[in-house]
């Protein structure tokens, strides 16, 4: 008899079949991994509901983001509130008496942080700071595979120009957010990108020391075995290559786009990566 959440679960089947039909595995092998063994990002979750920023990650659809900017994803955030709900009930029915902490990671939840926080009030924030000519090269190559899966090639110059503008947008968003409400500054946790890459545990010590989460031995050993597993599967993978050339971009242009971002870095003491 096949059980649920085991191995045999015909779910799986399912989901292996559609990653492989769609070859959504081979076009981000080496930039984003998909494993259905592993957590994924909730960009599924808020696709699901009409009014979500993920759709304009997805489709060039510049109508929409506009319509989207002056209405609110308060709609698309009930639902992945539901959804939560869902799965935070069958994880109780598995281990009664467990009290995990759930993790939500994407980035355009920076573009809703105000509807975000009223989907979940007691919402903690960690955020990962790289230099924005480094990771807007790196996000011009994750779009450009992710919209062609559903879409027909865009211009790589209005690309870049439309991604530039998005970002940059979002990111202003974020630092007014932050600006005011600085009662929740406490729920902040700013990580620099290249402390996580080269001493990961490190910062996960951090991490859990600002929110005062306990650490167990166990855990530690199940990151550090996972750690493992990662480096040896990365070693076997294609290295991830980009140029913000590629997309009509400068660093100069970067820099101007994320000009108030990169202010509120100097003003908070924040460190900015540069790789």
């Amino acid at each position: 008899m096949r059980k649920w959440g085991t191995p045999d679960d015909p779910r799986r089947a399912r989901v292996e079949e559609m990653l492989e039909s769609s070859r959504v595995v081979e076009i981000f092998k080496g930039v984003h991994d998909y494993n259905i063994d592993e957590p994924a990002e909730d960009f599924p979750i808020l696709s699901m509901a009409f009014g979500s920023w993920t759709s304009t990650v997805r489709f060039q659809v510049p109508q929409f983001g506009r319509w989207l900017a002056a209405t609110g994803s308060q709609h698309a955030y009930a639902h992945h509130r539901s959804i939560m709900q869902n799965y935070t009930w069958q994880r109780r029915q598995r281990q009664p008496g467990h009290l995990g902490q759930w993790l939500f990671k994407m980035p355009v939840h920076l573009m809703e942080l105000e509807t975000l926080v009223e989907t979940y009030p007691d919402a903690l924030f960690i955020h990962t700071h790289r230099s924005p000519s480094q990771f807007m090269g790196s996000w011009n190559s994750f779009v450009e595979r992710a919209r062609s899966l559903s879409v027909h090639p865009q211009p790589r110059e209005s690309l870049g120009a439309e991604l530039l503008d998005f970002m940059g947008r979002m990111m202003d968003r974020a630092v007014h957010f932050r600006e005011t409400h600085p009662e929740l500054e406490h729920r902040w946790m700013d990580v620099n990108y290249v402390d996580l890459v080269e001493d990961p545990l490190t910062v996960v010590h951090g991490i859990y020391e600002r929110f005062n989460w306990p650490l167990k031995r166990s855990v530690l050993n199940t990151m550090d075995d996972w750690l493992f597993q990662q480096a040896a599967r990365r070693h076997k993978e294609p290295k991830h290559r980009y140029d913000l050339a590629d997309y009509g971009l400068t660093p100069e242009d970067v820099n101007t786009a994320f000009g108030g971002y990169r202010d509120f870095l100097t003003r908070t003491g924040i460190r900015e990566s540069g790789s």
